[in-house]
């Protein structure tokens, strides 16, 4: 090599080098995300406000986790028309923090039946993901 290539490609890594070390380190800002969740209170033997408030918690959570683009996972069972078991999977534990919960109950239009309507307010970290 003469004295021209090394001059070159010293150059090259110069500005190489330079362009890696002046380069800002990403984090991944903190989230805010507002979600909404609802539960139709059956006639079922199990139906009570509790259970369709945790029930409606539970839609409002899968919803800012699907918008915070964790990876969710739901598993319901059935035995003719009654719910037999329902579980969810949330991949990414820690990953959302709520801030705020509000419930809210209404009555449906025929006035027959309570709707649930759960909003949370969470916050979602990235830098807090577990990767296991």
């Amino acid at each position: 090599m003469d004295k021209k290539s090394y001059v070159v490609a010293g150059v090259v890594f110069i500005n190489v080098l330079a362009f890696f070390l002046s380069a800002p380190s990403v984090d991944a800002a903190p989230q805010n995300i507002e979600a909404t969740g609802a539960y139709l209170i059956g006639d079922g033997p199990d139906e009570n406000i509790n259970t369709a408030k945790e029930r409606a918690r539970t839609e409002a959570m899968r919803a800012a986790a699907e918008k915070a683009g964790v990876y969710v996972e739901s598993y319901s069972k059935t035995k003719g028309q009654a719910l037999t078991a329902d579980d969810i999977r949330v991949v990414s534990a820690q990953v959302l923090s709520i801030q705020k919960e509000g419930f809210l109950a209404k009555i449906t239009s025929d006035q027959k039946h309570i709707i649930w309507i759960c909003t949370i307010k969470a916050t979602v970290d990235p830098d807090n993901i577990n990767l296991v």
